[in-house]
């Protein structure tokens, strides 16, 4: 089992994260929080219904993820930082379908680096790495894909 707080860096085995590979040339393809519930094991992560708190083994069981997890020192509880969000956001599919594949292509072609901006009211919909990206204050949480946040929970 995993410490609370732990990030977990997700290989899916679907379809979709066969696409998302692909696009993000990274095997990591989806991005939880590891989280001690009331004495037990659960998940937050963003998915087709939006950011929630999932049962762990029901998690598990039902995506099947091949996990690589990074163990984070937190300031606070990192379900507080992501209690504002749960239930309050949904999943921002033209995110993962239309304007990061886009910017990735663009990206690839022209070797630069540009930035999805936000349009009015996308703060009420988040992929899976956006979420771990603001409860990590990270900058320009949009923009980060799941391998993004592996390689930089590796390197900082």
């Amino acid at each position: 089992m995993y410490a609370h707080g732990t990030i977990l860096n997700c290989k899916g085995h679907s379809l979709i994260s066969e696409g998302i590979s692909f696009m993000t040339n990274s095997e990591i393809t989806h991005s939880a929080i590891f989280i001690i519930y009331k004495g037990l094991p659960h998940v937050i992560d963003a998915q087709k219904d939006g950011v929630q708190l999932r049962n762990f083994q029901k998690w598990q069981l039902k995506h099947n993820y091949s996990i690589i997890a990074n163990e984070i020192q937190w300031n606070n509880d990192p379900y507080d930082l992501a209690y504002p969000i749960l239930g309050a956001t949904g999943y921002d599919f033209e995110s993962l379908i239309i304007r990061q594949p886009i910017k990735l292509v663009i990206n690839k072609i022209t070797g630069q680096n540009l930035t999805l901006r936000r349009k009015k009211n996308e703060s009420t919909r988040m992929t899976c790495s956006e979420f771990i990206a603001t409860i990590l204050d990270l900058p320009n949480p949009q923009n980060w894909t799941p391998g993004m946040i592996y390689e930089y929970l590796n390197t900082h």
